[in-house]
């Protein structure tokens, strides 16, 4: 019958030899890790630095009070504000010469020429190699403020009287460490004395006066103020630069040496100069603390002709044996 034909066809295609089993796939190998790649640091660059002719430092203008700085020369903190943070930089340090002579450059570099020499010795001390203060590093490189001179006359450009610096080399100096800072507040007109070690002029560990008999002194039996070693920090009244006048130059500036006033009296000499006279004198118009009189003791005031004026029992006491290379901030 047809129809049993078709179903033992069918049954016969169903039942078919079957397809063999494919074999197992062997598994991938695995990669050999990849070897470390090494990455070399570049090697640091040269530091090429300019070498100073003996015979060109000997030519070159050596600052002083009455001649002009060479132009060109930076200015560091030219006021308040950029003073504090020009000493923030570098707190507390200062570079002192090796030589005699000492190149300053107006700024750094492999191809600079020098354009004048700091001379080796503290102003009014010959005797005493010269301490500048620090304001900046770059590598092979101090910048270090000008002790003394003039940018240019208050006649002709008061703003760039002051606050002028230089590049030295820094394997033609070493630097050292000067805790003690002075801070003046114009407004309030007070001389703040702030050292890191002991108050200045004192051995390390010596024991604060004891106070005065009177337990409220008048102004003029006013005790000396005697800071802890804690503290560090002695403030007094002074007298500054009069308004009318020429008032105390506002900025940074450094101790330079020491120095005697036309009184006879000794006083220290700052690298600034005032910024109203072209001289007071003499042909140079100096910014000195020194002792002298004509403010209130309580209050201090405006009365001289840009110099700090101060207690004689104050200088002796505290400012005498400040050192070259001491920042001087002045403050409005």
């Amino acid at each position: 019958m047809v129809t049993a034909a078709v179903v033992v066809a069918l049954l016969g295609a169903c039942s078919g030899a079957a397809e063999p089993e494919a074999e197992p796939t062997a598994p991938a190998a695995t990669p050999p890790p990849a070897a470390p790649v090494t990455v070399e640091p570049p090697e640091p660059e040269e530091l090429v630095l300019p070498e100073v002719d003996p015979e060109l430092l000997a030519t070159l203008p050596v600052p002083d009070l009455t001649e002009l700085l060479p132009p060109g020369l930076p200015q560091v903190g030219v006021d308040g504000p950029s003073a504090l943070a020009a000493v923030a930089r570098f707190p507390g340090q200062v570079a002192v010469p090796l030589d005699l002579l000492t190149a300053g450059f107006a700024a750094p570099g492999p191809n600079a020429v020098p354009v004048l020499a700091l001379h080796g010795h503290t102003a009014g001390f010959e005797a005493l190699p010269a301490r500048w203060l620090v304001v900046d590093q770059q590598p092979g490189w101090v910048q270090v403020m000008v002790p003394v001179g003039r940018g240019a006359l208050p006649s002709d450009d008061p703003e760039a009287v002051n606050h002028h610096a230089a590049w030295v080399l820094a394997s033609d100096v070493e630097l050292e460490s000067e805790p003690t800072r002075l801070t003046i507040s114009l407004s309030e007109r007070t001389l703040t004395i702030t050292t890191g070690q002991d108050a200045p002029g004192e051995a390390p560990g010596s024991p604060t006066p004891s106070p005065p008999a009177s337990p409220t002194p008048s102004a003029s039996q006013e005790a000396s103020p005697s800071p802890t070693p804690e503290e560090a920090e002695v403030t007094f009244h002074v007298g500054v630069g009069r308004l009318d006048r020429s008032p105390t130059p506002e900025g940074l500036c450094v101790i330079a040496g020491a120095i005697f006033i036309q009184t006879g009296e000794p006083g220290l000499l700052t690298s600034c100069q005032s910024e109203a006279l072209d001289g007071f004198l003499a042909e140079f118009a100096l910014f000195a603390l020194h002792p002298g009189g004509g403010f209130d003791l309580e209050t201090g005031g405006a009365v001289s002709n840009g110099c700090i004026r101060v207690q004689r029992r104050h200088f002796d006491r505290y400012l005498a044996d400040i050192p070259a290379g001491t920042a001087v901030v002045v403050l409005p």
